[in-house]
């Protein structure tokens, strides 16, 4: 045995004697009664405990011990706080000893209390690199409790404001030089276990569930922890730069080195708790479709498509080019392609189809993988049929194709729209042109061209549509007229646009970014989606929409949000838009 009973001697005894006796220095009321609080510490003036017990770690203590349910029923005798540890000015750590019986039998009464902390999870996913080569970072640093050097993920403790995102957010640029919005933190820990917290609400069975985090050792400290994942698209330079770097708070002792390693290889070359249970509610998350999927392999899940009424299939998810910037084509487009994107729309107006078919050309990808749109521009409808057949020739030219799979007339330009779909019905009997379509069109408009009698139906009418701008009655009249709906700007304007209650609130509650659940709308009502980003991480969230789907009541919240002047003051631009 490694320890031994040793008898109290009668000096010992008088030694215990002459320990300070305790006083009473307050009084809190928990489960309707008061409660004496003592010390026997000098140092623990009047002023100081009342600080420890106006903290947060202690005022959560409190509101945990009252009475939830009668099987958790803790009677509290007294608390003797023995030791308090500042921060500065901040309470730190409390030690205290607690009288306290369940059902008339004491139980263990040494508390440590020190309130929440986070802890995050990084997924680095390499951009010039397979989709499997995955990596994460540990942060190693002497832990003096145990004695040794953990690796362990970055984490820290709450501040007095309870923004878990925000000081996860805040650990990851101090100990890993890592910025990151907190939007696109997800929380796993709040993710579990909110059905079974909103669970325990509604049948008001107590608070033996209500959810705080994970404890990682309730027998003694209060702690808990709220485990984040965060997934990020770096290049392997930016990974070389991060091994082995020293960062933390070093003038105050955060002696940390970054670590970097294989993400599947984390549960072997890491004894930190904080890892083992993120990774164990990563998994089961992803599991059950509630967060993407990390590490999808390309063979996994087919492309997403629509069969066109012509018989031509269409992929669902498409890239935008709008806006990018020429000398940007060549890495956004390899980008779009290493992220999955096939369909990607193009336009002569956009000023840079010869820079995105330079970029398709080095892509990679045959051709025949490939699906490629474009439109022609309102300045050469109004020349009549040779500028749009020129206008067409020139685009195949830049984009350095012998076909294009979709040519849609950008505008119903008034008096010369027709002409422009009667050129591109030619094209397509030339075979330079698979399918034909529309942009932009209203119920009035595409009334106008059936009216002058042309021979073969557009396959897609390409309009704005988006939680933010949804016309429903458009909608369903062209899909019953069998042409499918392009959702140009499915993300509205992005950035500030999107911050709608109704959006933001969907996005905790499937725990997604913004962008998808407004993509993952749009997808559940049979469109195809259009979205673009210069950014690679943004790119692979806005096509990992097909592991969630939204629940008919959120849909309709969704369908909520666009109001009749939303729809007046589109259709009122439209009308310009045309004549322009």
């Amino acid at each position: 045995k490694r320890w031994k009973m040793i008898r109290i001697s009668p000096t010992d005894q008088a030694a215990d004697q002459r320990r300070p006796t305790l006083r009473e220095i307050a009084a809190v009321v928990i489960n309707q009664r008061s409660v004496s609080i003592t010390t026997r510490e000098a140092n623990i003036t009047l002023e100081i405990a009342s600080r420890a017990i106006a903290s947060k770690p202690f005022q959560q203590w409190i509101q945990n011990m009252e009475c939830k349910s009668s099987a958790a029923a803790m009677e509290v005798h007294s608390i003797e706080i023995q030791n308090i540890d500042f921060f500065g000015t901040k309470v730190g750590f409390i030690k205290m000893l607690v009288d306290c019986s369940v059902d008339g039998t004491r139980i263990p009464g040494i508390c440590f209390l020190r309130g929440a902390g986070v802890a995050v999870l990084i997924s680095l996913r390499i951009l010039d690199g397979n989709e499997e080569d995955m990596y994460s970072i540990l942060v190693e640093q002497p832990r003096l409790p145990v004695g040794k050097i953990i690796r362990e993920l970055p984490a820290g403790m709450m501040d007095e404001h309870g923004n878990f995102l925000g000081v996860a957010a805040m650990e990851l640029k101090e100990e890993c030089g890592i910025e990151v919005k907190e939007e696109n933190l997800i929380d796993l820990t709040e993710l579990a276990h909110k059905e079974q917290q909103a669970h325990a609400i509604n049948t008001k069975e107590g608070g033996d569930f209500l959810f705080n985090g994970i404890y990682p050792s309730p027998g003694g400290c209060d702690e808990f922890l709220r485990l984040m994942y965060y997934e990020h698209a770096v290049n392997r330079a930016k990974l070389a730069e991060l091994e082995g770097k020293l960062s933390g708070l070093r003038e105050h002792g955060e002696l940390i080195q970054l670590r970097v390693v294989k993400f599947n290889d984390i549960w072997k070359c890491c004894n930190d708790a904080k890892a083992l249970c993120a990774l164990q509610l990563l998994s089961e998350l992803k599991r059950s479709g509630k967060i993407p999927i990390v590490c999808r392999s390309k063979a996994q899940g087919a492309e997403p498509m629509i069969r066109l009424n012509d018989g031509n299939i269409i992929p669902k998810l498409a890239f935008g080019t709008y806006k990018v910037a020429i000398e940007e084509c060549e890495t956004v487009i390899k980008n779009a392609i290493k992220a999955g994107y096939r369909h990607f729309d193009c336009a002569s107006i956009y000023g840079n189809e010869a820079a995105v078919g330079k970029a398709l050309q080095k892509c990679g990808v045959s051709r025949d993988k490939l699906y490629i749109c474009s439109k022609v521009w309102n300045d050469a409808q109004r020349k009549g049929r040779k500028a749009v057949r020129a206008s067409l020739l020139r685009t195949l030219d830049d984009l350095k194709c012998e076909y294009l799979d979709l040519y849609l007339v950008h505008w119903p330009v008034p008096e010369s729209h027709i002409d422009t779909y009667r050129e591109l019905e030619q094209l397509h009997k030339e075979g330079l042109i698979r399918s034909i379509g529309l942009s932009n069109y209203s119920q009035e408009d595409y009334n106008e061209l059936i009216a002058a009698g042309i021979s073969v139906q557009p396959v897609v009418n390409q309009i704005e549509v988006s939680p933010l701008m949804y016309r429903p009655e458009t909608i369903r009249f062209f899909q019953k007229k069998s042409v499918a709906i392009g959702a140009s700007k499915s993300l509205h304007r992005g950035g500030d646009s999107l911050d709608t209650d109704i959006i933001k609130g969907l996005a905790m509650k499937y725990g997604r970014t913004k962008a998808q659940i407004m993509l993952r709308w749009a997808f559940q009502k049979q469109l195809i989606l259009l979205a673009k980003t210069s950014k690679f991480d943004r790119m692979v969230e806005n096509r990992d929409i097909l592991t969630f789907s939204l629940k008919d009541e959120d849909i309709v919240l969704l369908d909520s949000i666009t109001t009749a002047d939303d729809i007046k003051s589109r259709v009122e631009l439209e009308l310009v838009r045309k004549v322009s």
